[in-house]
C-alpha cells in the first residue's frame, strides 16, 4: 500500500479502496476502465490518487493531471462508510459528501466496500 499519509484512518480508507479496486467483481466489471480519481478528505486534510487502471491508491494533490472525478468528504465520513456505519445515500443527500466529473465512480467503490471483501482480498 503507497498511501504514506500520517493519520490511521486515512490510512484505513485508502487501504478499503485499495482492496475494492482489486476485487474481482469490481475488477471484471471495470476492465479496461483507465479512470483516475481525485479523493479529497478533511481532518486530517489529505489528497488521495485512485487510479483505476492500475488498481492504485496513492497520496496526491489538487492539480493532479488527468483527473477524471473527484469525491470529497471528512475522514470521519470516510471511514464510517467503508464500516458500514453511514448510509452513502444519505450522506449524499445531507451534501457530506459532494462530487464533480465520473466521482460517481469512487462512490460505487466506496458502496461495495465490506469488510468480508476486504478480507477476501487483502
Amino acid at each position: 500500500m503507497v498511501v504514506t499519509c500520517t493519520d490511521e484512518d486515512v490510512r484505513y480508507v485508502g487501504d478499503a479502496i485499495q482492496g475494492a479496486l482489486r476485487a474481482p467483481t469490481y475488477a471484471a466489471s471495470h476492465h479496461g476502465h483507465a479512470r483516475r480519481l481525485r479523493l479529497g478528505l478533511i481532518d486530517p486534510d489529505c489528497v488521495l490518487l485512485v487510479d483505476c487502471g492500475s488498481g492504485e491508491v496513492r497520496p496526491g494533490r489538487r492539480g493532479e493531471p488527468g483527473v477524471t472525478g473527484f469525491v470529497a468528504m471528512a475522514a470521519g465520513t470516510a471511514v464510517g462508510v467503508c464500516r458500514g456505519q453511514v448510509d452513502l445515500a444519505a450522506a449524499l443527500a445531507a451534501g457530506d459528501i459532494v462530487m464533480d466529473g465520473e466521482g460517481a465512480a469512487l462512490l460505487e467503490l466506496f458502496a461495495g466496500i465490506t469488510e468480508r471483501e476486504l478480507v477476501a482480498v487483502g
